[in-house]
């Protein structure tokens, strides 16, 4: 790798200026995610990446202690006495499960993975910034060696953008570093429609969109394209999409499959409030919901009290159940 991913990015946050309110309130919105889905390993697992987050930039365990002293006599002020019960005892029961660590977390990008090396170049020419460098690697990898679309996405685009976020959470790079690899990704994707767009067609839709208030867009465009390659036809929405307008979609193009992406817990809500307006919608008629994200690769059969009808761990999954659950169609 480039010496780049050996300096710090210089980010330390500064325990005089704190912003106490913004991660009060993130950490309410996970916490919140956590009581509602029964479920105490969500919030225990964002105190995880929370802890690796600020560590990483210099926060003292001390201060992080305070954040959850604050944050549970902020529960004691604002919730009546039954709720603030229930989240009390549920808050020390997170607490007392085991003690919040910061292991390492293992590098994405290795030699030894099927095409470690293309993976390997390709990462080091995003982190030089060196998109024109990235893009050839990929088209030479597809154009001249026969290396398949579908193979460099599962095996250099997922992994890089793993990566990323990856060396974003231990401070190795910035926001904007983080920002350029994914745009260069998505560049270099769209340099690879010619060999996804001309694949015959089998007479099947499918709708892809993140949840509403979820900008992270990138895995579900790369499960979209999966699908382009097997001869759907595709509609894919983006980020942040409106309910009423994801439902409008499903009726307009008679969709087979509704796919969602959910990459953090403080959006669940937001999922099951649209799979829930999408299965009270007559229009809709019989569309299969496939969800699919962080949350639901964590936690075991979790994706089934949010109404799917399936829940896919990346986009090759996402295809074989999708197919799956239109056979009878």
């Amino acid at each position: 790798m480039t010496d780049q991913l050996n300096q710090k990015t210089g980010i330390e946050i500064s325990e005089k200026s704190f912003d106490w309110e913004a991660h009060l309130n993130l950490y309410y919105q996970h916490f919140t995610q956590a009581i509602v889905n029964s479920n105490p390993q969500l919030f225990l697992e964002f105190l995880s990446w929370a802890r690796s987050v600020q560590k990483s930039r210099n926060m003292s365990k001390k201060t992080f202690r305070e954040i959850l002293n604050r944050f549970d006599a902020e529960l004691s002020n604002s919730l009546d006495i039954a709720a603030k019960e229930q989240a009390i005892e549920f808050l020390h029961t997170v607490m007392d499960e085991k003690p919040i660590t910061n292991g390492e977390i293992e590098s994405y990008i290795k030699r030894e993975n099927e095409y470690g090396d293309l993976a390997v170049s390709y990462f080091d020419s995003l982190m030089d910034g060196d998109r024109k460098t990235a893009s050839q690697l990929i088209l030479d990898a597809v154009e001249e060696d026969g290396v398949s679309v579908k193979d460099i996405y599962m095996h250099v685009f997922q992994p890089s953008q793993y990566e990323v976020g990856r060396l974003w959470q231990i401070n190795e790079i910035s926001v904007a570093q983080e920002h350029f690899c994914t745009a260069a990704t998505q560049l270099i994707m769209s340099q690879l429609y010619p060999h996804i767009f001309n694949t015959e067609r089998v007479g099947k839709s499918i709708v892809a969109t993140t949840i509403g208030g979820d900008l992270h867009e990138i895995g579900i465009r790369m499960v979209s394209d999966f699908f382009e390659m097997e001869g759907w036809d595709t509609f894919y929405l983006g980020a942040n999409s409106p309910a009423a307008d994801v439902m409008d979609e499903i009726i307009h193009r008679e969709a087979d499959i509704l796919a969602v992406s959910v990459t953090m817990s403080n959006f669940l809500s937001n999922a099951k409030e649209l799979i829930q307006s999408v299965r009270q919608n007559l229009e809709c008629g019989d569309v299969k919901i496939l969800i699919g994200g962080r949350p639901f690769k964590i936690y075991d059969s979790f994706w089934e009290k949010f109404g799917a009808d399936g829940f896919a761990g990346n986009a090759h999954e996402a295809v074989e159940i999708a197919n799956r659950l239109t056979s009878t169609k």
